[in-house]
């Protein structure tokens, strides 16, 4: 898992440099992965034994009546809270 992850942030370094894009590794156990870009969500369903890549993503949009899309930005924002600061990797 260690080597997946260096591998990750490999592939991730370029844009770690762009304006605006944050990578924070965090040590908290998701079974699914989210993706942020403003109030826009990205969820990969983690199912079990599915590898991730073959897993259904769901998109969601924050809305005042959505409360799928503000569960997921909770539980991105209380991860995000826990990772490390973007440039201390």
């Amino acid at each position: 898992m260690a080597a997946r992850v260096r591998n990750a942030l490999t592939l991730l370094r370029p844009l770690r440099d762009a304006d605006g894009i944050e990578v924070r590794p965090h040590r908290t156990v998701l079974h699914n992965s989210i993706h942020r870009v403003d109030d826009d969500l990205m969820v990969n369903l983690q199912a079990y034994g599915t590898r991730a890549s073959d897993a259904p993503v769901i998109y969601l949009a924050r809305t005042d009546a959505d409360d799928a899309a503000v569960t997921y930005l909770g539980c991105f924002e209380r991860v995000r809270g826990g990772a490390e600061q973007p440039g201390l990797q």
